[in-house]
């Protein structure tokens, strides 16, 4: 989204109103970060044996690229999405271990369907390291499309019956500054870079990012990459599409979500790791039971409820890095998707910027949240055109396409 500074002219008593609001919100968003930050350390501090702690993210994807690759290539790079974990654990009543696990895939929907893959591809790990693990604390960032959303609650409230071991999840404030997991996946893309700067590898998509990760040339030894096939995201996505779930009420507040069981939740707007929620008791203020999922109209339960709770994810048919057309203040422009927000429903895509009849990237990224409906189509990703390379041309199908998409939309 872009950020425009405005001028207000406003009243002294406005302007306090306005300064005191702004302050308000500011303070609750400083006590939530530390919160967090001091929740987390007493987990680490108290960990039971049979617990361990994961905390993940996504890193920013891989551009493939050769070390002499032509000018052109470098608008038609192949993408790679690296999901870092650390697990942290305890063998020893006082020593904390960790073992960094980063997973390699095809998949460019960095959404809820492949999350719960790589949970998936991770669990076994987590079994192998700690035999005898009974609860899983994860500790992720909190966008709706990738880990707060009602899928994610689904599977917390049946994470024992799924995988056999009991489940925690806390979200991170927005903006709570770098983790662990920024620097496992900075060092990972680096040292690609490296091998391929060398001429010790070509990188030239995931599967080849992943082959040199199990190669002699990768130092990266102590970390665990793991490929996910973009096959087994689409099977999760279908799944997730034909469950009914029931949206958590205040989801964008929550900031930890416990199993209950049964698809039930408990819920709270921050962490609590005190003897008592440690201990899965949920005695402690402040926590509050939620279901997740709905199979029917309850005895009592008002129609609006009952579409609530047959709501699902809408069939999002693009994918990060994908080019499309879009329409933006009554016009239509073309843009590559950044994020995918399938509870809301809406894209994050960043807009090439039109120049007669080609297009360029901007000076300034012009990126935009926008609605599924207002996107018109999919096109075929644009080519480099000109001496240097720099504009870009939408093949001429696509731009009929568009303008008669366009017409058909006014």
């Amino acid at each position: 989204m872009t950020m425009k500074v405005v001028d207000s002219t406003v009243d002294k008593s406005g302007f306090i109103s306005h300064f005191e609001k702004q302050m308000n919100e500011f303070k609750d968003y400083a006590t939530r970060i530390q919160t967090q930050y001091a929740q987390m350390k007493e987990l680490k501090i108290n960990l039971p044996k049979n617990h361990c702690i994961v905390h993940m993210d996504f890193a920013e994807n891989y551009q493939c690229k050769s070390a002499e690759e032509i000018q052109s290539a470098y608008w038609n790079q192949t993408s790679v999405t690296i999901h870092p974990v650390v697990v942290y654990y305890k063998v020893d009543e006082d020593e904390l271990l960790h073992k960094s696990i980063v997973v390699i895939s095809d998949e460019m929907s960095h959404n809820s369907a492949t999350v719960l893959s790589i949970i998936d591809l991770i669990i076994p790990e987590i079994k192998q390291l700690l035999p005898t693990v009974e609860c899983i604390h994860y500790w992720t960032d909190s966008p709706t499309s990738q880990y707060r959303n009602k899928a994610i609650f689904n599977a917390i409230a049946n994470h024992s019956l799924d995988y056999g071991i009991r489940a925690k999840w806390n979200y991170w404030e927005a903006g709570h500054g770098k983790g662990p997991c920024d620097g496992i996946g900075g060092t990972s893309k680096r040292m690609a870079d490296e091998a391929v700067r060398t001429g010790k590898v070509a990188i030239q998509d995931p599967h080849d990012f992943y082959a040199w990760t199990q190669s002699q040339s990768c130092s990266l030894k102590s970390i665990k990459f793991i490929f996910l096939p973009k096959v087994k995201c689409e099977n999760k996505s279908k799944l997730l599409y034909e469950q009914k779930l029931r949206p958590v009420p205040g989801t964008m507040k929550l900031h930890a979500v416990a199993e209950k069981g049964n698809d039930v939740v408990a819920v709270r707007n921050t962490s609590c790791y005190c003897v008592t929620c440690l201990s899965d008791e949920f005695t402690c203020e402040n926590w509050q039971l939620e279901t997740v999922l709905k199979t029917g109209t309850q005895e009592g339960e008002t129609a609006e409820v009952a579409d609530e709770a047959r709501e699902t994810y809408p069939e999002m048919d693009y994918s990060i890095a994908d080019y499309v057309a879009a329409i933006y203040l009554n016009k239509w422009y073309i843009g590559q998707i950044k994020t995918i927000d399938i509870e809301d429903n809406t894209i994050e895509i960043s807009f090439l910027e039109k120049k007669k009849a080609m297009f360029q990237w901007p000076s300034r990224s012009d990126i935009i949240w926008v609605d599924r409906k207002d996107i018109l189509c999919k096109i075929s990703n644009p080519q480099p055109s000109g001496k240097s390379k720099r504009m870009l041309k939408v093949n001429p199908d696509d731009a009929a396409k568009i303008e008669k998409l366009y017409s058909n939309k006014n």
